[in-house]
């Protein structure tokens, strides 16, 4: 897996965490505090409504006995207050200045400003009762029910659809006054609302919320009509339910993105894998995996690319392999039968041998082929491990040449600087190299090949050069692909596999070096080995 993947699991941890602690899910989306606001305005905003209308009733000096009268039938706790004592945000400030009901979250009060502007009723903490309610029945009913028929009390019977209608429109539970015999009740249900004033009606819904009733009913004294509240359990389920939707929807979102975040780009890299390797399985070998910006399977699609290439590399030179041998293997082959026959066909000794002399030279030919082809081979199969050493390069190169090479056409110089030129090297492999060259070289070479020795600061040059043809700009790459041939016609000959320039390369580059070809002053091709420079001090003759 990449990086990636373990930021992102520890993403989705930590989010997790976050929103499994409900304490931090309002901070982190603020979710809840509008609904949190809008439910205690619900239940309240009409009951501080009636109180405020009260308290505008009587003088400044009157207001608080009225309110000490009143908190002994309130379920909560109700105080006045100044306006500049109550500690309001500033847009909170704003509303009730304009006369709206304010639920304030941190202190848990509800607010509303009296009509002289400078005082406050405030209900405190909405959470708990007030010390002297023990029946959680009447908390907040009992009161605001009282108060209102306080209001209807001193207002003409015609104004009563008014208020009530001023009463319902604040955001709460219906309230109605309706005629008492007209309401939908059984007649013990009546005349218990007759005997009492005051009746509540259960629903399995109100009893399963723990809500005081589903509908509450209450007679006004002096009165044929009656005070109808409910139906309840709808309006604070329904606010209950869309709390609870944009919460929970909230929720997902948040999980899904960083889940999405992963998830799709590895779906997507999943996908391109498939295809390509379904492509592959149809021969075509050129298509690749494209890498995907987070993807967790990145590192599966580098193999693959790389696989890929490894297998169209192979592939081709397989069949390059194939065509190089089929036509190879032809001359000397043909060369043989040719010999064989004229052999079986001849009686003079001389003329026998010379045919067999021809038979022997075809068949090393045929050897050295093989041994190319082996070591090539090789070089795909297993890493190469060089026993490299510290040798002077020119004593290394003279010896090399007096032990393999007798030919009046091979010159070696060395130049002033190169005398002492150490470098780390492999006998047995640099040795192929040279010889390739040497090979190579006085195949093509007229009447000389001149070996040179030469340094730079951090490099010694080995240059094979001769005097036969040049070998052009766009050919000078592609000499030491496998098995590729130039033009026959600048040879005397087409012996050899194709592989000795490729061999040559490999060699070099496992020696920190690297091999080209250029043009010589001698009228022909110069190639050109190059080694970096090793200190005696630094290497001694230990192997590397």
């Amino acid at each position: 897996m990449s990086k990636w993947f373990f930021g992102q699991i520890v993403l989705v941890t930590i989010l997790a965490t976050l929103l499994g602690n409900t304490q931090l899910l309002p901070k982190l989306l603020d979710i809840w505090t509008p609904y949190m606001e809008k439910i205690e305005r619900h239940r309240g905003a009409g009951v501080i409504t009636m109180l405020a209308d009260e308290l505008n009733l009587v003088a400044a000096d009157k207001q608080a006995a009225l309110l000490g009268q009143l908190q002994t039938e309130f379920g909560y706790v109700i105080r006045l207050k100044k306006l500049a004592a109550v500690k309001l945000s500033a847009g909170k400030l704003a509303k009730v200045h304009s006369g709206e009901v304010v639920f304030d979250r941190g202190s848990l009060q509800l607010i509303k400003l009296l009509e002289d502007g400078h005082n406050v009723i405030v209900i405190e903490n909405m959470e708990l009762p007030a010390a002297h309610i023990n029946s959680g029945l009447s908390l907040g009913i009992t009161r605001s029910i009282a108060l209102l028929k306080d209001l209807l009390a001193s207002t003409d019977e015609s104004l009563w659809q008014a208020l009530i209608t001023r009463v319902a429109t604040v955001e709460g539970v219906p309230v109605a006054i309706n005629a008492t015999l007209s309401l939908a009740l059984s007649d013990s249900e009546k005349a218990m609302l007759h005997r009492a004033g005051i009746l509540y009606i259960h629903s399995r819904e109100s009893t399963d919320f723990l809500f005081p009733a589903e509908f509450i009913y209450s007679s006004i004294t002096g009165s044929d009509k009656s005070i109808v509240i409910g139906p309840i359990t709808p309006t604070i389920t329904q606010i209950i339910s869309n709390v609870q939707w944009i919460t929970y929807s909230s929720t997902i979102f948040i999980m899904l993105l960083p889940l999405l975040g992963w998830i799709i780009p590895t779906w997507r890299s999943s996908g391109a894998l498939q295809k390509v390797s379904q492509n592959f399985a149809k021969d075509d070998l050129y298509g690749r995996v494209k890498l995907i910006f987070c993807s967790n399977l990145n590192t599966t699609a580098k193999l693959f690319n790389r696989m890929a290439d490894r297998l169209e590399y192979l592939l081709n030179r397989n069949k390059l392999l194939a065509s190089a041998i089929s036509h190879d293997l032809r001359t000397p082959i043909s060369a043989m039968e040719f010999s064989l026959e004229l052999l079986s066909s001849s009686d003079d000794l001389h003329s026998r041998r010379r045919h067999l002399d021809q038979i022997k030279t075809n068949l090393q030919s045929l050897s050295n082929m093989r041994e190319e082809l082996q070591l090539y081979a090789e070089f795909d199969r297993r890493e190469i491990k060089l026993n490299r050493q510290l040798h002077p390069l020119h004593l290394w190169l003279s010896k090399h040449l007096a032990e393999n090479w007798q030919d009046n056409r091979v010159s070696l110089s060395v130049s002033a600087d190169a005398l002492q030129v150490c470098c780390a090297l492999d006998s047995a492999y640099l040795a192929r190299a040279v010889d390739n060259l040497l090979s190579n070289g006085l195949r093509y070479a007229k009447t000389v090949l001149q070996i040179t020795v030469t340094k730079d600061d951090r490099q010694c040059f080995i240059s094979i050069e001769n005097d036969g043809e040049r070998i052009s700009l766009a050919n000078r790459l592609e000499v030491f692909e496998p098995f590729v041939r130039l033009d026959e016609s600048r040879t005397k000959n087409s012996e050899g596999s194709g592989l000795g320039l490729s061999i040559v390369q490999q060699i070099m580059q496992w020696h920190a070096g690297s091999v080209r070809v250029e043009d010589s002053e001698l009228g022909g091709a110069k190639f050109i080995l190059s080694l970096p420079v090793v200190s005696a001090t630094k290497m001694g003759n230990k192997d590397e």
